[in-house]
């Protein structure tokens, strides 16, 4: 709506629905209204967006930009899944997976690794008929990857 709807009324969108837009982020702080630091959350995701689109927040819609003093530093939704690990359940999972595994997985395995370990990033498919054992190599090869990254 901002971008392709509105003319010219941004701002007055932006005030009128300004705690709408922060309540996800006020119900995980347990808070009930915005502060500065929520406040900026939000206009750094609409930044964020507007800027996908080639749009700036200030320029193009006159709304504020977020307070870099309350912004706090993010880690990408993609990147920060795949690193919060628990790293004793890890270890567990390849404890109890890695002995079932038959020679052609293992080769799989040891070919993921090889890339992880020498920072190769190599794109691996793995295009086997059902009942093959994809569902156990390929957690596995996950699971030793993510636990020698961290």
């Amino acid at each position: 709506m901002l971008m392709f709807i509105l003319r010219g009324e941004h701002l007055q969108f932006w005030e009128r629905h300004k705690r709408v837009l922060c309540e996800d982020l006020m119900h995980a702080a347990g808070v009930n209204e915005p502060d500065e630091g929520i406040v900026s959350q939000v206009l750094l995701e609409l930044k964020d967006y507007v800027e996908r689109h080639g749009f700036t927040l200030n320029e193009n819609f006159g709304l504020p930009e977020p307070d870099p003093i309350h912004v706090q530093p993010r880690i990408p939704h993609i990147i920060q899944h795949g690193t919060d690990h628990n790293i004793p359940e890890l270890e567990a999972h390849i404890t109890e997976t890695e002995h079932l595994l038959n020679d052609e997985h293992r080769v799989v395995v040891k070919t993921v690794m090889e890339s992880v370990d020498q920072g190769l990033g190599k794109m691996i498919a793995v295009d086997a008929s059902g009942g093959t054992g994809k569902h156990s190599h390929c957690p596995t090869s996950s699971t030793k990857s993510k636990h020698r990254a961290r």
